[in-house]
Protein backbone atom coordinates (compact mmCIF):
# COMPACT_ATOMS: atom_id res chain seq x y z
CA UNK A 1 0.00 0.00 0.00
CA UNK A 2 1.29 3.47 -0.93
CA UNK A 3 0.21 6.58 0.93
CA UNK A 4 0.99 10.20 0.09
CA UNK A 5 -0.25 13.72 0.68
CA UNK A 6 -0.42 16.21 -2.18
CA UNK A 7 -0.78 19.96 -1.87
CA UNK A 8 -2.11 21.99 -4.79
CA UNK A 9 -1.30 25.63 -5.58
CA UNK A 10 -4.22 26.91 -3.50
CA UNK A 11 -3.14 24.75 -0.53
CA UNK A 12 -5.92 22.18 -1.02
CA UNK A 13 -4.68 18.96 0.56
CA UNK A 14 -5.40 15.53 -0.91
CA UNK A 15 -4.46 12.32 0.88
CA UNK A 16 -4.02 9.43 -1.53
CA UNK A 17 -3.85 5.74 -0.72
CA UNK A 18 -3.07 3.45 -3.66
CA UNK A 19 -4.43 -0.05 -3.50
CA UNK A 20 -5.60 -2.39 -6.24
CA UNK A 21 -9.32 -1.88 -5.67
CA UNK A 22 -12.45 -1.33 -7.66
CA UNK A 23 -12.61 2.26 -8.88
CA UNK A 24 -15.81 4.03 -7.88
CA UNK A 25 -15.68 7.63 -9.09
CA UNK A 26 -13.54 10.38 -10.51
CA UNK A 27 -13.32 13.71 -8.67
CA UNK A 28 -12.24 16.89 -10.45
CA UNK A 29 -11.30 19.91 -8.38
CA UNK A 30 -11.72 23.42 -9.78
CA UNK A 31 -7.94 23.95 -9.75
CA UNK A 32 -7.52 21.21 -12.36
CA UNK A 33 -6.58 18.33 -10.04
CA UNK A 34 -8.29 15.05 -10.96
CA UNK A 35 -8.14 11.76 -9.10
CA UNK A 36 -9.93 8.45 -8.92
CA UNK A 37 -11.69 7.23 -5.80
CA UNK A 38 -11.49 3.51 -5.02
CA UNK A 39 -13.82 1.51 -2.84
CA UNK A 40 -11.13 1.18 -0.16
CA UNK A 41 -10.72 4.99 0.09
CA UNK A 42 -14.39 5.49 0.97
CA UNK A 43 -15.81 7.06 3.04
CA UNK A 44 -14.12 10.25 1.85
CA UNK A 45 -14.34 13.21 4.22
CA UNK A 46 -14.29 16.73 2.72
CA UNK A 47 -13.72 19.80 4.89
CA UNK A 48 -11.15 22.29 6.19
CA UNK A 49 -9.78 20.12 9.04
CA UNK A 50 -6.37 18.49 8.51
CA UNK A 51 -7.77 14.99 9.11
CA UNK A 52 -10.12 15.28 6.09
CA UNK A 53 -9.28 13.35 2.92
CA UNK A 54 -9.81 16.50 0.86
CA UNK A 55 -8.88 19.61 2.84
CA UNK A 56 -10.20 22.95 1.57
CA UNK A 57 -8.48 25.89 3.30
CA UNK A 58 -11.38 28.31 3.69
CA UNK A 59 -13.14 29.79 6.68
CA UNK A 60 -16.52 29.26 4.98
CA UNK A 61 -16.02 25.50 4.73
CA UNK A 62 -16.92 23.49 7.85
CA UNK A 63 -14.27 21.39 9.57
CA UNK A 64 -16.04 18.25 8.34
CA UNK A 65 -18.26 19.60 5.58
CA UNK A 66 -19.51 16.54 3.71
CA UNK A 67 -18.93 12.82 3.35
CA UNK A 68 -18.78 10.74 0.16
CA UNK A 69 -19.59 7.06 0.76
CA UNK A 70 -21.07 3.88 -0.73
CA UNK A 71 -24.38 2.51 0.48
CA UNK A 72 -25.83 -0.67 -1.02
CA UNK A 73 -23.57 -0.28 -4.07
CA UNK A 74 -24.69 3.33 -4.69
CA UNK A 75 -22.45 6.39 -4.38
CA UNK A 76 -23.89 8.90 -1.91
CA UNK A 77 -22.94 12.31 -0.52
CA UNK A 78 -24.01 13.45 2.96
CA UNK A 79 -23.84 17.05 4.12
CA UNK A 80 -22.39 17.21 7.65
CA UNK A 81 -21.98 21.02 7.77
CA UNK A 82 -23.96 23.80 9.33
CA UNK A 83 -23.93 25.82 6.07
CA UNK A 84 -25.23 23.22 3.63
CA UNK A 85 -23.83 21.96 0.34
CA UNK A 86 -25.02 22.66 -3.20
CA UNK A 87 -25.23 19.36 -5.09
CA UNK A 88 -26.15 19.95 -8.73
CA UNK A 89 -29.01 22.44 -8.41
CA UNK A 90 -30.18 21.13 -5.04
CA UNK A 91 -29.08 22.73 -1.75
CA UNK A 92 -28.85 20.02 0.90
CA UNK A 93 -28.47 20.70 4.62
CA UNK A 94 -27.89 17.61 6.72
CA UNK A 95 -29.37 15.41 3.97
CA UNK A 96 -27.93 12.62 1.86
CA UNK A 97 -28.19 12.50 -1.95
CA UNK A 98 -27.35 9.85 -4.51
CA UNK A 99 -24.61 10.62 -7.04
CA UNK A 100 -25.48 8.58 -10.13
CA UNK A 101 -24.24 10.90 -12.87
CA UNK A 102 -21.69 13.68 -13.35
CA UNK A 103 -22.55 16.12 -10.56
CA UNK A 104 -21.11 19.48 -9.51
CA UNK A 105 -20.75 19.90 -5.75
CA UNK A 106 -20.19 23.40 -4.36
CA UNK A 107 -18.92 23.49 -0.79
CA UNK A 108 -19.90 26.69 1.07
CA UNK A 109 -19.75 28.69 -2.17
CA UNK A 110 -15.94 28.52 -2.09
CA UNK A 111 -14.88 25.26 -3.67
CA UNK A 112 -16.31 23.33 -6.59
CA UNK A 113 -15.82 19.60 -7.08
CA UNK A 114 -17.22 17.55 -9.92
CA UNK A 115 -17.96 13.94 -9.00
CA UNK A 116 -18.45 11.45 -11.82
CA UNK A 117 -19.33 7.83 -10.99
CA UNK A 118 -17.10 5.57 -13.07
CA UNK A 119 -20.13 3.66 -14.30
CA UNK A 120 -21.11 6.93 -16.01
CA UNK A 121 -17.57 7.44 -17.33
CA UNK A 122 -17.45 3.90 -18.71
CA UNK A 123 -20.90 4.33 -20.27
CA UNK A 124 -19.77 7.56 -21.96
CA UNK A 125 -16.62 5.87 -23.29
CA UNK A 126 -18.72 2.98 -24.57
CA UNK A 127 -21.15 5.38 -26.31
CA UNK A 128 -18.21 7.24 -27.84
CA UNK A 129 -16.71 3.97 -29.13
CA UNK A 130 -20.04 2.97 -30.65
CA UNK A 131 -20.34 6.36 -32.41
CA UNK A 132 -16.74 6.12 -33.66
CA UNK A 133 -17.32 2.55 -34.92
CA UNK A 134 -20.51 3.58 -36.76
CA UNK A 135 -18.70 6.53 -38.32
CA UNK A 136 -15.89 4.27 -39.51
CA UNK A 137 -18.41 1.78 -40.94
CA UNK A 138 -20.19 4.64 -42.76
CA UNK A 139 -16.89 5.85 -44.26
CA UNK A 140 -15.99 2.32 -45.36
CA UNK A 141 -19.42 1.91 -47.00
CA UNK A 142 -18.96 5.22 -48.83
CA UNK A 143 -15.53 4.09 -50.08
CA UNK A 144 -17.01 0.81 -51.33
CA UNK A 145 -19.82 2.69 -53.05
CA UNK A 146 -17.33 5.04 -54.72
CA UNK A 147 -15.46 2.01 -56.08
CA UNK A 148 -18.65 0.55 -57.54
CA UNK A 149 -20.12 3.69 -59.15
CA UNK A 150 -18.74 4.35 -62.60
CA UNK A 151 -19.71 7.64 -64.25
CA UNK A 152 -22.16 7.35 -67.14
CA UNK A 153 -19.69 8.64 -69.74
CA UNK A 154 -17.10 6.01 -68.76
CA UNK A 155 -19.69 3.23 -69.05
CA UNK A 156 -20.82 4.53 -72.46
CA UNK A 157 -17.22 4.69 -73.70
CA UNK A 158 -16.40 1.21 -72.42
CA UNK A 159 -19.46 -0.18 -74.26
CA UNK A 160 -18.26 1.44 -77.50
CA UNK A 161 -14.80 0.01 -77.00
CA UNK A 162 -16.31 -3.42 -76.36
CA UNK A 163 -18.46 -3.24 -79.52
CA UNK A 164 -15.47 -2.34 -81.68
CA UNK A 165 -13.51 -5.29 -80.44
CA UNK A 166 -16.23 -7.73 -81.29
CA UNK A 167 -16.38 -6.71 -84.94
Amino acid sequence: MFSSTTYTADKTQIKAVRQPQRRIARIELENGVNFTVTQSSLPLQIGREKDCDITIPSGHVSRHHCLLFMENGVLRLKDTSSNGTLVGSQNIKGDTVTINQRTAVIVAGDAKLVITPLDEVEAAKSRRKIVERREEERRAAERRQEDIIVPFEQRKQSRRDGERRSL
